[in-house]
């Protein structure tokens, strides 16, 4: 998220956050801070992954059915997750669903190339971006959540 030049991602999910009563009414503290101009963009960014992924709970409640899953699994465990997600959408389960590169063209809309194989070393890419300190402001915000997910502290 802190990567992307060309999109505005945390002003864009910082307005569709203000746009949305549930929201507001549920995550005061993180869109007090999200709206501070004072609020490292980090800081911003681990904030809308908070928000963004708790949404699952109200989910729940209501009785929608969503999927957790992480980001980390469909990178390293790509079929059986690929396979998940097939199931929990009641669809059949086709081999391109794990091969998207091979059937998939143009650009997504984070620019992203869509017929390029999925890389593992997308998940080590914030250890270049972010300090030590930064890290641990992250975990100062997002460490209930992080640790829900089964992330651990480095």
């Amino acid at each position: 998220m802190l990567s992307l030049k060309h999109s505005k991602m945390i002003e864009n999910q910082k307005r569709y956050f203000l746009e949305n009563k549930f929201v507001c009414d549920n995550f005061v503290d993180e869109l007090a801070l999200l709206t501070d101009k004072k609020t490292a963009k980090h800081i911003k960014a681990a904030l809308i992954w908070k928000v963004k992924s708790l949404l699952y709970i109200p989910f729940q409640n209501l009785q929608l059915n969503p999927l957790l899953i992480k980001y980390e699994d469909i990178i390293t465990q790509t079929v059986s997750a690929t396979q998940k997600i097939a199931n929990h959408c009641q669809i059949k389960y086709e081999k391109s669903l794990s091969a998207h590169h091979q059937v998939m063209t143009g650009k997504a809309p984070g620019k992203t190339l869509r017929n390029r194989k999925i890389d593992i070393r997308s998940l080590q890419k914030w250890e270049n971006h972010l300090k030590a300190s930064q890290v641990s402001e992250i975990w100062g915000v997002a460490s209930e959540t992080m640790r829900s997910f089964n992330y651990q502290d480095s």
